[in-house]
């Protein structure tokens, strides 16, 4: 016995209605932040920057976010007081944003020896296992991001500090959003069953 007309269409029905409602996708925004641009002089404390971003986006549909930054550093000399002679010292890098509406913090670093001269770099902001921060901070379709350059930690006395000098910063947000796969008028389902 074959199936009548009516449940073919609607087992149609089903799957049209399926597509229609969506698919999650993913996509990465970039939004470059030019006012971290310039130079870092450190010492014990290092220097930092903030830049303001526009977040024109649903802030729940946000997955992760990162920071990819370049420029050029150049390394400073620390004495470890043993015979080999001074010892490179490098920058480390850090970045937060808070999350105002729960006082926590999504932050990131780099936080490693570099050679002096150019460098790419990219990090995850996290929170960490105590805190629960949320995107919504960015509902008001603003975001503030805090950029530091510190020397790196060590225990050997310091000869000369390091620098950096960062030319590019963009934050990437992670996004994911229903995107209907095809718009269909009620119209034309109901008319599958008019027989």
């Amino acid at each position: 016995m074959m199936p009548s007309k009516k449940f073919i269409n609607m087992i149609f029905v089903f799957l049209l209605v399926g597509c229609w409602v969506g698919m999650l996708q993913a996509e990465l925004v970039e939004i470059p932040l030019p006012d971290l641009h310039g130079e870092y002089p450190l010492d014990e404390i290092g220097s930092y920057a903030f830049a303001d971003f526009s977040f024109n986006m649903d802030p729940s549909n946000v997955d992760g976010a990162s920071i990819r930054f370049s420029g050029v550093q150049t390394n400073g000399l620390v004495d470890c007081g043993y015979p080999p002679p001074p010892t490179p010292w490098s920058v480390a890098f850090y970045a937060h944003i808070q999350d105002e509406y729960f006082d926590e913090l999504w932050y990131g670093s780099a936080e490693f020896f570099m050679e002096s001269g150019s460098y790419s770099l990219t990090f995850e902001l996290n929170s960490s296992i105590h805190s629960s921060p949320t995107w919504h901070t960015l509902g008001d379709g603003t975001g503030t991001v805090e950029f530091m350059g510190f020397p790196l930690a060590t225990w050997c006395d310091a000869l000369e500090f390091p620098s950096a000098t960062v030319e590019d910063v963009v934050i990437i947000f992670d996004m994911s959003s229903t995107v209907p796969a095809e718009s269909v008028r009620w119209g034309q389902i109901k008319a599958l069953f008019m027989d």
